[in-house]
Parts: C-alpha cells; sequence; structure tokens
C-alpha cells in the first residue's frame, strides 16, 4: 500500500519558477488589481469631467485651403482672416466620410480654441485642454494595468496547477 501512495504522489520541483515566485505573484496581482480599480474610477471620472467641462471657443466660418491625404495623418489646410491654418483634428476617416465638406474653397464651420487651433469639432476642443491630456494618461495607465492583471493572476492560477500537479494531458 505505501507503492501505491508513492506512486499518487505529485513531485513539485523546488526550482520551478511559478511555485517559487507564487507569493510575489500573488501579491503583485493583488496590488496591480487594486491599481486596475483606481485608475478605472479615475479615468471615468476624469472622461465625464473633460466632456462636462466650459472651454473657450469660438465656433467660425472658415474656407478650405487646401486637403493632403497623408499615410498617418490627413491634412485639411484653412485659411482665416487671410493666414492658412490646419485643423488639429482630422483623422484618415474623416477626410474619406466629409469628401464633400473638405474640397477646396468650400465655407466649413469649425471651433476655435483659447490658443488659436482650430478643431471640427467641439469635443476635441475639450479633449486638447490639460484636463484632457490627464484623461489620456489615466486611460493608457488603465489599459497597462489591465494587462500587468490579466498577467499576474494568470502566472498565480498556473502556479497554483502546479503545486497541485494539474498539467493538461500531452497531445490536448
Amino acid at each position: 500500500m505505501s507503492s501505491n501512495n508513492q506512486v499518487n504522489q505529485v513531485r513539485i520541483n523546488p526550482n520551478d519558477p511559478y511555485i517559487r515566485n507564487k507569493k510575489t505573484y500573488k501579491t503583485l496581482s493583488i496590488v496591480s488589481c487594486i491599481l486596475l480599480g483606481v485608475f478605472l474610477l479615475t479615468t471615468v471620472v476624469l472622461w465625464i469631467a473633460v466632456r462636462n467641462q466650459h472651454v473657450a471657443s469660438e465656433k467660425v466660418s472658415v474656407s478650405i485651403y487646401g486637403v493632403h491625404d497623408g499615410t498617418k495623418h490627413d491634412h485639411v489646410y484653412i485659411t482665416y482672416n487671410g493666414s492658412v491654418y490646419e485643423i488639429e483634428d482630422v483623422n484618415s476617416g474623416k477626410i474619406g466620410s466629409y469628401k464633400t465638406a473638405y474640397i477646396m474653397g468650400n465655407k466649413i464651420d469649425v471651433y476655435r480654441s483659447a490658443d488659436g487651433k482650430f478643431f471640427s469639432e467641439m469635443s476635441s476642443v475639450k479633449f486638447h485642454t490639460p484636463l484632457g491630456t490627464v484623461y489620456y494618461v489615466f486611460l493608457i495607465g488603465t489599459v497597462v494595468f489591465a494587462l500587468a492583471s490579466l498577467l499576474l493572476v494568470s502566472c498565480v492560477v498556473e502556479a497554483k496547477k502546479r503545486e497541485k500537479g494539474i498539467y493538461p494531458k500531452k497531445g490536448m
């Protein structure tokens, strides 16, 4: 009967990095999940704050001076009070969907921010403020902590499986 018990016992490799660092993975996963929650909550609060902030801007009518289709970013140039400016928030999808609006010589309405930049949408003016920049920092941090939490929790699960000797059968 003692030989039968020896067959059923699982051999744990003491040099297994998952088992050796299980406590560290567990601590880091808890910290990462807490930070993910804080960053996610802060991102939502900042998104609401940015959308509801009052930004000094004015809606102005301008003429299209030229359009340049770029590979990463399209450029739309406008004339306002005799000077040429670029619309800041034009991405590659907008020129395709607004081809009738972005024809040279057409008059369009844009938003001019307090610092003299031009935007096609009011929401772009709001997200190009310092509060909008803080929002984007927390948004990127949320994504980073989500990935880190996922990785660390999977390491803890793998360590528990290896301690118990639960491995997938070969060929699966």
